[in-house]
Order: C-alpha cells, then sequence, then structure tokens
C-alpha cells in the first residue's frame, strides 16, 4: 500500500505545530481537524475501525502542504525512538487499484508521494494516524500575529531587516514560512499589516525555480495567483521578490510585487496556522 509518509523526508523538514485538541491531538490547518499519532502497530483496516472510529474519526487526509509539513516532525520524534519508519495514514486503493482515495471521501487533490516508495500489503501492522472533528475549538494566533478568518491563517511583519533565506529561516523558527498569498483579498491583508509598519516594502515567499524558470511558493503551496508590478516577475536572474506599500513614493506600486536579489536586506511578512485554545 502506497499510502505512507516516509520518514526519510522527515529529517529536513520545518518545526512542527502544535495546537490544543483534545487527546493531546495537532490541530489542522483550517481549525477543523484534529490529527492523532498512534504508536500502535496495526494492519490498515484494523487502525481505521478499532482506533480511529473508536476515538470517533478515521484515518488521516492530509489535504495540504501545511498539515502535510505540521504532521511529519511530532510523527518522526515520537515514532523514530521505537524504530518506527513509516506509518499509515488513509490513501488508499481499495475500491478500484490504482485510484487513489482517501477513507473519508473528502476528495482533497494534495497528494506528495515519495518516488522511492513501493506498495504496501493493507496486512502489515503499522503505526498511523487518525483524524477527528475538532468544531469547537476556537482558532488564535501566537502573540504579535495577526488572524484573517477567510484563510484561517496568522500573519506578522518581521520589522528586522533580513536577507530571503533569513528571513524565511526565521518564519519556520517561528512554526510557519515566508507568506505565500493566494487571493487579490489575502493580498489586500498582508498589504494592510504591512502598510501599519510604515515600510515601503518587505519580502514575500514567491521564488523562481532555476531548473524551469517558474515561480513557487516557498512552503510548497501551489501559485494560484500573483500580482506582480508591470515589468516584473521576468528576470530570470532575480529570483526573490518584495511587495511595496502605500508608503512607496509611487503609489501606483502599492500591493504590487516585484522580484528582487538578495543583495541587500529587507523586512518579510510570516504566515503559519492558527492555534486552537
Amino acid at each position: 500500500m502506497k499510502s505512507l509518509l516516509n520518514f526519510l523526508l522527515l529529517l529536513f523538514v520545518a518545526k512542527s505545530t502544535f495546537a490544543v485538541c483534545p487527546l493531546n491531538g495537532i490541530v489542522s490547518q483550517d481549525g477543523t481537524k484534529c490529527y492523532h499519532i498512534i504508536s500502535t502497530t496495526l494492519n490498515f483496516i484494523n487502525a481505521a475501525n478499532q482506533v480511529c472510529s473508536d476515538i470517533g474519526g478515521q484515518l488521516v487526509s492530509i489535504c495540504n502542504a501545511f498539515d502535510n509539513t505540521n504532521l511529519q516532525n511530532p510523527a518522526f520524534n515520537k515514532l523514530s525512538p521505537l524504530g518506527i519508519k513509516d506509518i499509515w495514514i488513509g490513501l488508499n486503493d481499495l475500491t478500484t487499484h490504482g485510484n487513489w482515495t482517501w477513507v473519508d471521501n473528502s476528495g482533497c487533490a494534495y497528494r506528495n508521494w515519495d518516488g522511492n516508495q513501493m506498495a504496501v500489503a493493507i496486512v502489515i501492522p503499522k503505526a498511523f494516524i487518525c483524524e477527528t472533528n475538532n468544531q469547537l475549538v476556537q482558532p488564535s494566533c501566537r502573540p504579535g500575529y495577526s488572524y484573517y478568518r477567510p484563510t484561517n491563517f496568522c500573519y506578522k511583519v518581521l520589522t528586522t531587516l533580513y536577507h530571503f533565506p533569513d528571513a524565511r529561516s526565521h518564519c519556520i523558527n517561528e512554526s510557519g514560512d515566508i507568506v505565500s498569498i493566494q487571493s487579490p483579498d489575502e493580498n489586500n491583508f498582508v498589504e494592510s499589516l504591512l502598510s501599519a509598519t510604515k515600510l515601503e516594502f518587505a519580502w514575500i515567499g514567491i521564488e523562481l525555480e532555476f531548473y524551469n524558470g517558474q515561480w513557487s511558493w516557498a512552503d510548497g503551496t501551489d501559485v494560484t495567483y500573483t500580482n506582480w508590478a508591470p515589468g516584473s516577475g521576468r528576470n530570470s536572474s532575480v529570483p526573490y521578490a518584495l511587495m511595496f506599500t502605500n508608503a512607496y513614493p509611487d503609489q501606483n506600486l502599492k500591493d504590487y510585487w516585484a522580484n528582487c536579489c538578495n543583495t541587500y536586506a529587507y523586512a518579510s511578512i510570516c504566515k503559519q496556522p492558527t492555534v486552537c485554545l
């Protein structure tokens, strides 16, 4: 069965985000789910039916890169001392061979296959992750972060000046990443936070992939929206990007992006999942 998190990948991920969920679970990106890492080893069917269902849930569906990242480190920390290297998640092709679906029929399109993975028989006992509903938990942000309901994420402007790699490292160390922006509304919200600081511009998390010349978000989310200033986003030798604010002398560039090199240090914007209190 190919529905595994491979621990060979876990050594290279960022710090995970913990939240207060029942049974010491980990909150999902959208705040509606709690994830529970179970070290007891069971086959795929028994893990789903005997344990996950007993706590009111099912084997986990992982619907985005943030949830995938936020599960990897705690899973590694809990299970690697036990010699456990891979675990069941809820992705399977039991209904139709080769047609991979989640056990909760969520239809989540996110996948993070490791090209080295092999199919594994569902009868092999493994540790696993359950998910349960967390609808009563209210989302909150860590100190210094601002909550934005449409995305259910928290945001903070780092006024200390960093080069892009250092800015991103700082955001990761705070259990998030340098900001990705997926819509005009989110772009406006981020710009409003930045403008409140009176800064003229700051790093955002889009960066150029030199091997294919395409822009990608550092946090691994898809590029579904861009807001390049006229003439920007095209120079393959300038791999990072700044967002302009209304403090910038040219007001026509407010909330636009311009690609920039890493020669100078600038402010930056972090984005992280909510914490449930």
